[in-house]
């Protein structure tokens, strides 16, 4: 007898008489090229008058043929017909196993049957028949009368259906035949059919449910209370027997969520045996039908070998003990960067992997798994999204929250603080628990979490405290961004100081092959084959063999993987899409509403990125046309089979790989419905709460769809967001596509925007020369006029290559115009460049008109404020309380506490400078102790510095050198060599008051030392002079030499303050010396005064203190060329 066919393939003869498409990897549609006869509705009546008589998987496919046919869908009846034939073998196949089961009593299976179970993967129609004949024929001397009711898949009515089918199928027949062939098979199964299937609901009460036909509705069956035999138990199906005896027939007839499936075998050799939902064509795994045939087949010595999608790391040794080392290194007590790059497929995510799930044994406690995504760039979502659920980052989690909180009005100072405060808690906590940041993907970072990166880069440079591993991938690109630049040249120039880097190439032949043999034993011609065409690329060498053996192109034979025929290895090599395919084929039956509703949902996940929340999810393939439960239970089983996967308390599901995405978009992009349902996802996220956030998104999706007014919409929302959340290079990439969607005023608008984008960014020649290349002449929208204006201003106030009175008219035509927001802005841009008293006043107008704009508005002209009465007249104190107070109002509505801190820091230092020292003191305590407790780490220790500063120059020197020593510690527990110079420079001073000389100059010896390197000129100089006085006291004669030093290097840096400081300091150490005539020296000294004096440089209160008792001992009287500030 010759075997039936499998629906997905035909014989060679059989393609030979195929049309010239048939052929190819496209699946035929169900159609005839004829019309089809019109089927017997007599017969079908029949047929449906049979289903409350029918077990209930069997039953299911018979009510798929009565939609069908209430439909009026002809071809649909005739492919549920045949679907409905198949059905009752693979019925008589779970009742054929029960049975053989309960008669072996535990032993295994005949072998024809076990090595027919052993091998069966991707089970065609044809071997469904052959392996239900197999245990029929296994059955005949266990049981014979059951075998003789599986006898029919011997006999001519199976054989004619599904010869009938086939020829439906693959050569374009018309199925007219399927209701005759179908009912000669009921007739021939009829003693099969009729044993009733039940399923033992409770024991106490003695409850079954009688489970042919249908439901009384969803899940829902008919209960009888009777006796029950003994031994039955609850849950468990069994089919009653000619003799009234109650045969089990769970696992082998699946029972899932109260419903009776159909059992399936493995969608790949070695694969797990799984259910299959009759109602709409799904395929998921259930582990007790699998226990139970692998214990039926027995141990089998030559059973397949699974092949593994990750395969043992081969080629890498030295990359991973570079990565181990680096590890062992930051939980022995530091903080450690490391970047491994490479390209496509080259394996950095694997090689990181490695590292990562050895965590444990190098003394981490706690990872971080964080995934950036191409599509998915709002700021710190890979961080925000990887720390859910961890215990112990609270702390992170509400530094993180804050960073998202800034608003537009904050400076680059205070994004920079927000992103610091995140740092700062991350190595606080590894500190309590050493942790490990693995960041996958970090080219497609926000420019936050690539700014994070490089902090902490720093961190690990400077030998900053911390029990962290952070180990970031970053594939090569060709075009990186400025931020991702930053974060990488960073890690280079620290290279063997704190970071690493890792460079993946591709693998030599000897490893490539020795790979393939990783992923399980395969053939030598196929490995061959899959090395010669892969280059070296790891996914490259493993992709091919997956989607062979998905697709049932590999054979297990003598013990290793080998071709099913030759055409494999002439064939080009299989791609992401193959396998996509394969893997959709294997879990969802062809043309079912099961696979579309998976396509729809793998469209929608495809589109979105990564991290689609499941309400949105549903809610737009719902709105494609699709119900909740069809698209729940795809999700499930998409999850289940790798294709993806769902991440935390949101369930948003995403992709296991970028790739991946990019082949089921490409895949679904060509379907009819595809765009329906694109635009149904985008009205499904617009209406969500984070429609916002998501802004891009939608304009990319409303462009690709060609609605050019909502696409300018969104991306207008989308510029505005980047740019209040400091993402001024994603608001550039924005803006670029805003301008091309955009017409007339807001596509000039739009390059303003980059314009304002790049000044932000700190990038103001870059911001000027864009600037001069737009062209505003044909624009009569005066409102972008004044915008090109305004930005002309605020970057000349930076480059200072325009005059202060530059645009005298800008403020006059913008109240000309009329526009409240840009009224201010004009203010705001002209008080910037011109400054002093003219731009104080232009500041108070601004404050004047911005009562009734918006918050974040008027605390910028608050600020500005403030900024310019400390330039201009800190001495007027009321005044400067005032403004302090004003601004830290405006900046507690924005909830903005580094806003806060920074006003009172104004406040505090216009204290310190009025000598109001007491003021000063309590002002700057406050500061400190509110920046720890925000993780504002930088402000902190500056807040230090300058408390220690204030108690210096108020005579507290214990309180000083408390201070100082404070600041020291925090600054060299951060690493920060920077402010530890000033910290030690504050310290050396305060210490040399209370007369420790020696403690001072060692504390100078350090400051100097680290300011030199650092290239720090300032502490450099000012530590030089204290280490001069401190050398001075000791005796020392070396000490002129540290002020000529100190001269020279503030003349080279041009500091006018410093370089009096210097000559004053001399002067007067050779004046306190008494080496010379006291004539002279009072001469000398009086020569350095009017120099000094001459210049009219501004003087701060060190220098003006040295140049007061200059004067004195010169007998001179104070000249007024000296600016005290």
């Amino acid at each position: 007898m010759v075997e039936p066919l499998d629906e997905g393939e035909a014989s060679e003869e059989a393609r030979d008489d195929l049309p010239a498409d048939e052929g190819n990897s496209e699946r035929r549609t169900f159609r005839s090229l004829r019309p089809p006869k019109p089927l017997d509705e007599d017969k079908l009546d029949e047929l449906a008058a049979c289903i409350a008589t029918m077990p209930e998987p069997v039953a299911t496919l018979a009510v798929g043929v009565e939609i069908a046919r209430a439909e009026g869908d002809a071809t649909g009846v005739r492919k549920r017909l045949f679907e409905l034939g198949i059905g009752i073998v693979r019925y008589g196949f779970s009742l054929g196993l029960a049975a053989l089961v309960a008669k072996l009593g535990g032993a295994a299976a005949p072998r024809p049957l076990a090595e027919a179970l052993a091998r069966a993967a991707r089970i065609s129609d044809g071997m469904w028949c052959e392996l239900t004949r197999t245990v029929g024929n296994a059955l005949k001397s266990y049981d014979p009368a059951l075998a003789q009711m599986l006898a029919f898949t011997s006999q001519r009515p199976l054989t004619e259906l599904v010869s009938a089918r086939n020829d439906f199928i693959h050569r374009g027949g018309s199925g007219d035949n399927a209701l005759e062939k179908l009912m000669a098979l009921l007739e021939n199964t009829e003693a099969l059919l009729s044993l009733s299937l039940r399923c033992v609901v409770s024991l106490d009460p003695s409850t079954y449910e009688a489970r042919m036909g249908t439901p009384l509705r969803g899940g829902v069956w008919r209960k009888t209370k009777g006796a029950l035999p003994a031994g039955v138990e609850a849950g468990v199906a069994y089919v009653v027997r000619e003799d009234g005896t109650w045969m089990p027939v769970s696992p082998y007839l699946p029972l899932v969520d109260k419903r009776l499936l159909f059992a399936d075998g493995p969608h790949a050799p070695g694969k797990p045996w799984r259910c299959t939902d009759p109602e709409i064509g799904e395929h998921r795994e259930h582990p007790p039908i699998d226990r139970a045939v692998r214990k039926l087949v027995g141990e089998d010595k030559n059973a397949p070998q699974e092949l593994t999608d990750r395969p043992r790391l081969v080629g890498r040794d030295a990359a991973v003990k570079v990565l181990e080392r680096a590890a062992e290194e930051a939980a022995a007590g530091s903080v450690r960067v490391a970047l491994v790059t490479g390209s496509f497929g080259v394996g950095r995510t694997r090689v990181a992997d490695e590292i990562v799930a050895a965590a444990a044994a190098y003394g981490f406690g706690r990872v971080i798994d964080a995934r950036c995504s191409v599509e998915r760039r709002t700021p710190l979502r890979a961080l925000r999204t990887a720390i859910e659920g961890v215990k112990g980052l609270g702390r992170m989690r509400d530094a993180i929250e804050r960073a998202l909180s800034v608003e537009a009005a904050m400076t680059r100072a205070a994004l920079e603080a927000s992103i610091e405060a995140i740092e700062e808690a991350l190595v606080e906590a590894s500190l309590e628990e050493p942790t490990v940041l693995d960041m996958d993907d970090a080219q497609w970072a926000d420019e936050q979490t690539q700014g994070l990166l490089r902090m902490l880069t720093d961190r690990a440079i400077r030998k900053g405290r911390g029990r962290l591993f952070v180990i970031v991938t970053v594939r090569d690109e060709p075009n990186p961004s400025v931020s991702l630049r930053r974060f990488v040249g960073r890690v280079e120039q620290g290279i063997g100081a704190g970071a690493t880097r890792v460079m993946l190439d591709a693998l030599s032949t000897k490893d490539a092959s020795a790979l393939v043999q990783n992923v399980a034993p395969i053939a030598k011609d196929i490995e061959r084959a899959v090395v010669e065409g892969a280059g070296g690329v790891p996914f490259f060498l493993v992709q091919p063999l997956l989607v062979w053996n998905e697709t049932g192109a590999l054979v297990w034979r003598d013990a290793a993987w080998r071709p099913r025929d030759e055409s494999i290895l002439r064939a080009s090599v299989p791609g992401v899409r193959d396998l996509l395919r394969a893997r959709l084929d294997s879990f969802f039956d062809p043309g079912s509403d099961g696979e579309r509703a998976a396509q729809h949902v793998l469209a929608c996940v495809a589109l979105y990125g990564s991290g689609l929340p499941v309400e949105q999810l549903v809610a737009a393939v719902e709105a494609a046309g699709t119900n909740a439960r069809s698209v729940e239970q795809a999700l499930e089983l998409l999850v289940e089979s790798g294709l993806l996967i769902v991440r935390g308390e949101r369930q948003e599901h995403g992709f296991a790989q970028e790739i991946v995405r990019q082949a089921a978009l490409e895949d679904v992009r060509q379907k009819p419905w595809f765009r329906r349902t694109h635009r149904s996802l985008l009205e499904a996220v617009g209406r969500s709460e984070v429609a916002e956030e998501n802004a891009a998104f939608l304009a990319a999706g409303h462009e690709s769809l060609g609605d050019r007014e909502e696409a300018t919409r969104w991306y207008g929302k989308a510029v505005a967001k980047a740019l209040a959340g400091g993402e001024f290079e994603r608001a550039i990439e924005l803006a670029e596509k805003l301008a091309q969607v955009a017409k007339g005023a807001e596509r000039a608008r739009a390059e303003l925007h980059v314009v304002d984008a790049l000044f932000r960014a700190g990038r103001a020649a870059e911001a000027k020369d864009r600037l001069e290349r737009i062209h505003l002449d044909g624009v009569v929208d005066m409102g972008v006029r004044l915008e090109a204006r305004v930005l002309t201003l605020a970057i000349a106030a930076t480059l200072r290559h325009l005059p202060s009175d530059h645009d005298p008219s800008l403020v006059a035509d913008a109240d000309a115009h009329g526009d409240l927001v840009l009224r201010i802005e004009t203010r705001l841009a002209a008080a910037r460049l011109v400054r002093g008293r003219r731009g104080l006043a232009l500041a108070e107008e601004a404050i004047a008109v911005a009562g009734q704009t918006s918050l974040d508005l008027r605390y910028r002209a608050l600020a500005m404020r403030l900024e310019l009465i400390i330039e201009v007249d800190p001495s007027d104190q009321a005044r400067l309380v005032r403004a302090v107070e004003t601004a830290r109002a405006a900046a507690r509505e924005l909830h903005s506490p580094w806003a806060e801190l920074d006003a009172d820091n104004y406040l505090a230092i216009a204290h310190m400078y009025a000598a109001k020292y007491e003021d000063a003191v309590r002002g700057f305590a406050s500061i400190a102790e509110r920046a720890k407790s925000f993780k504002f780490g930088t402000l902190h220790r500056e807040v230090l510095i300058n408390l220690a500063t204030a108690n210096l120059r108020a005579g507290n020197f214990a309180q000083a050198v408390a201070a100082a020593k404070l600041a020291t510690e925090t600054a060299r527990a951060a690493g920060d060599h920077v402010l530890l110079s000033a910290a030690q420079s504050i310290c050396a001073g305060a210490l040399l008051q209370t007369g420790d000389l020696e403690g001072a100059k060692a504390s100078a010896d350090e400051s100097i030392a680290l300011a030199l390197s650092a290239g720090h000129d300032y502490y450099a100089i000012v530590s030089l002079l204290r280490r001069a006085d401190i050398r001075s006291r000791l005796g020392d004669l070396s000490a002129i030499e540290d002020a000529v030093l100190a001269r020279s290097r503030a003349e080279a840096a041009g500091d006018a303050d410093l370089v009096a400081r210097a000559e004053l300091w001399s002067a007067l150490h050779m004046a306190r010396r008494g080496d010379d005539d006291p004539t002279a020296v009072r001469a000398k000294l009086g020569d350095v005064v009017r120099s000094i004096e001459g210049r009219r440089a501004s003087l701060r209160a060190p220098t003006q203190r040295l140049l007061e008792e200059a004067r004195q001992l010169a007998e001179i009287g104070s000249g007024e060329g000296g600016v005290t500030r």
